[in-house]
């Protein structure tokens, strides 16, 4: 009976204890709390070693504060605020409203060969003319004496050239047919060409006086591939020959 009577009492004193209610919250077990230390760990690491590989970038200094020294400021080229097209118009007028270098401009031309015309006062009436073409060298040569009549006086008779070279030119009295050639009349310098006209120019030491005239020229150019003026042209005989 001592062995039952010991067992009875045990549980006596167990029935009569008295636990303590669970409350409620959150539990971790061990094994969650050291992954989570490792995963810090790791997230640590991999921070540090992110930060030493990247590259530095330059940081402005800041500016200093009063009383204190400090490096001076790296220097900066600032660039020039955009300005809008009105902005830029209206500065261009007052630039070249306040600028003192007067403007340039080409002189007019105000000589007699300027004038787009032959002058009136001289015509022409009778051509002589003789060409030597060379159709191998596509070259040519030529002598011309113009019959040319002047109703008024003028220094600077001119004609059309375009693409010629002048190799002679004199101007002389008129004679009688058969008569000896009267000799050319002086020039006050060598004859020149206007180009944007297109003229050959005398200017001659006297006016020439009204009345009957010859102009002879000497002339060389090339002969034109296009059709134009005194060109060159072939073609395909018969034969198949290219003439």
């Amino acid at each position: 009976m001592g062995a039952d009577d010991e067992r009875l009492n045990q549980m006596e004193i167990s029935e009569g204890e008295s636990y303590p209610e669970k409350q409620g919250g959150i539990y971790c077990r061990k094994s969650q709390i050291a992954a989570f230390v490792v995963l810090a760990i790791l997230a640590t690491t991999g921070v540090g070693l992110m930060a030493g590989l990247l590259p530095q970038c330059d940081v402005p200094p800041a500016e200093p504060i009063k009383g204190t020294s400090a490096k001076p400021p790296t220097k900066t080229t600032k660039m020039p605020p955009m300005m809008t097209t009105k902005q830029s118009m209206m500065t261009t007028k007052q630039s070249m409203m306040t600028t003192d270098e007067p403007m340039t401009t080409s002189a007019p031309c105000n000589d007699p060969w300027c004038n787009l015309r032959l002058p009136s006062a001289i015509y022409p009436e009778h051509y002589k003319l003789l060409l030597y073409p060379d159709l191998e060298t596509a070259n040519f040569t030529g002598t011309v004496d113009i019959d040319i009549v002047v109703n008024e006086t003028i220094r600077f008779p001119r004609l059309h050239i375009k693409e010629m070279i002048i190799l002679s030119s004199e101007i002389r009295p008129a004679v009688d047919s058969g008569s000896t050639p009267a000799p050319p009349l002086a020039v006050a310098r060598p004859p020149f060409d206007y180009v944007p006209n297109q003229f050959y120019v005398m200017e001659m030491a006297q006016d020439l006086q009204p009345g009957n005239y010859v102009w002879s020229l000497e002339f060389q150019g090339y002969l034109q591939p296009n059709r134009v003026g005194f060109y060159l042209s072939t073609y395909i005989n018969d034969k198949g020959e290219k003439r």
